[in-house]
């Protein structure tokens, strides 16, 4: 079967503005796509953020509550300003273990259940008291006593 070839009327001028206009509409609805798609995106990241960060904060107080019911389980005890001490000192503790262990401040507080600033706090004090001025230093130390 032969091959039949349509001729075109229009001038090589009119194709290639033809062709222009053509990508100019491709293009402008390919924007218009990735618009939408970014914000169907963002809602659904929105959608995921708020109850995410509603259990981050129930979390947080939930472990706040655990160390007040610690603190208070040790004042039938001990007095009330030993047993926070002690609680204190655990949640220190448990503090320069995750640090040691390489987590960053921010993790170590939310783990803890702190605010990142008294966690770096807290990591001022250990270096204090451990004489020592990085991190590193202190996987060190942890590493010599057998704690990690």
């Amino acid at each position: 079967m032969p091959v039949v070839i349509e001729q075109d009327s229009r001038s090589i001028t009119r194709v290639l503005h033809s062709i222009v206009d053509n990508v100019e509409v491709l293009v402008e609805s390919q924007v218009e796509l990735a618009k939408s798609e970014l914000r169907e995106a963002g809602q659904e990241a929105k959608a995921a953020v708020l109850p995410l960060s509603i259990g981050l904060s129930i979390g947080q107080l939930a472990l706040g509550l655990l160390l007040l019911a610690a603190v208070s389980a040790l004042a039938t005890r001990y007095p009330l300003w030993l047993a926070a001490l002690i609680v204190g000192v655990v949640t220190g503790i448990v503090a320069f273990l995750l640090i040691a262990r390489g987590h960053s401040v921010a993790k170590v507080a939310a783990t803890v259940g702190i605010n990142t600033k008294t966690a770096y706090g807290h990591r001022s004090n250990i270096y204090s008291k451990l004489q020592v001025f990085s991190d590193h230093e202190l996987r060190l130390i942890a590493d010599q006593r057998g704690l990690v």
